[in-house]
């Protein structure tokens, strides 16, 4: 298998006591750099001074001499303060290099697109996957390619066509189950205390999961019992999120949260041991839990189909559910129609 090369980095070298810089150069040849220092802090200052350096450069370069991992580092650096979109870019960027290793930006093309998803795709490698994921994986290659021209680091790069989006997940869960799932959380030793709230407060929310396991104490106001899901400070994305009066169960569940937690930490979703740390994820309890009550293709973000649907069933105005939960219209209709009972006498009618 070819030699890994990445974007700039510390190295050591037989014989010398300072640490030196690796990079590519303009030309596509390996160079080394020392920072004449043996001190890691040192000369992990001067890697950043070299970086920015690079960062400042006025004259694009060709694509063959891009690395595509120099481009996605690149971009990760600059996407480092927001966090969640870091953390998706990062589960993104393992699938990406593991496959474009030392390739350039010019290997970029219809045929080595293919490859990667044929490769992703087959059942007989290691860890298959979707076709929304590798979607997902080529969306944040595209925008590392157009962030480094944006930066003038690179020339213009025509945009490659992505694998067409899979249909909308439609799976929701009915009633018994959904107690079956509360039931079985409840039996989860370690973390049965935040996923049982967690799945209390998505199905009465209809919140992504980020947006829940990010709540804060400030951003829940007993008195007019409302919860803001959006952050302080936080530019909104696609996925939005709402400002929602909260129902009396859920009411009750953060008062009495609050209550025993809320002079000990800023997080409604925190450690017990310390409280100070944010819990970063319930995927596994979740995961342990929908096996345990024996419900199949259930993920965390099911719960959210659950909440939507379950509210169109009942003969909810889709309108007042979309502005409640901060949905477009249009994924509303795409995504949630089917269920709305009256459209649907409605339609046997014409028919």
């Amino acid at each position: 298998m070819p030699r890994r090369r990445g974007g700039p980095r510390l190295v050591n070298r037989k014989g010398k006591s300072s640490y030196f810089i690796r990079f590519i150069d303009a030309d596509g040849q390996q160079k080394d750099r020392s920072t004449g220092t043996a001190d890691r802090a040192e000369a992990e200052e001067a890697l950043e001074e070299f970086l920015k350096a690079r960062r400042g450069t006025s004259r694009p370069r060709e694509h063959r001499k891009v690395l595509i991992a120099e481009v996605l580092n690149d971009y990760a650096e600059f996407m480092k303060p927001r966090k969640s979109a870091s953390e998706r870019l990062g589960y993104a960027m393992v699938h990406l290099l593991d496959y474009w290793e030392d390739k350039t930006v010019a290997d970029i093309n219809k045929e080595t697109i293919q490859s990667y998803i044929l490769r992703a795709t087959r059942m007989d490698s290691d860890e298959p996957r979707a076709i929304s994921t590798i979607r997902r994986e080529l969306i944040c290659l595209r925008a590392a390619l157009n962030h480094a021209v944006a930066m003038n680091r690179m020339l213009p790069f025509s945009r490659f066509d992505l694998p067409k989006d899979t249909a909308p997940r439609t799976r929701w869960l009915d009633r018994s189950e959904a107690a079956k799932l509360l039931r079985s959380a409840r039996m989860e030793y370690r973390s049965r205390f935040p996923l049982t709230l967690f799945i209390s407060l998505a199905l009465h929310t209809a919140q992504r999961m980020s947006a829940i396991l990010e709540l804060e104490w400030s951003q829940i106001d007993f008195r007019t019992h409302t919860i803001d899901f959006r952050k302080p400070g936080v530019a909104e994305t696609k996925k939005r999120r709402a400002r929602l009066v909260m129902s009396p169960m859920v009411y009750g569940h953060l008062k009495r949260r609050f209550q025993a937690y809320g002079d000990k930490t800023d997080f409604v979703f925190h450690q017990l041991h310390p409280p100070h740390n944010r819990v970063q994820s319930i995927a596994k309890g979740f995961r342990a839990a929908a096996r345990r009550a024996k419900l199949r293709n259930v993920t965390p973000h099911t719960l959210r189909h659950t909440a939507i649907s379950w509210a169109v069933q009942r003969g909810e105005n889709r309108s007042d559910i979309a502005q409640y939960v901060n949905l477009s219209m249009e994924t509303m209709d795409n995504v949630y129609s089917h269920h709305d009972p009256k459209k649907l006498r409605e339609l046997a009618g014409r028919m």
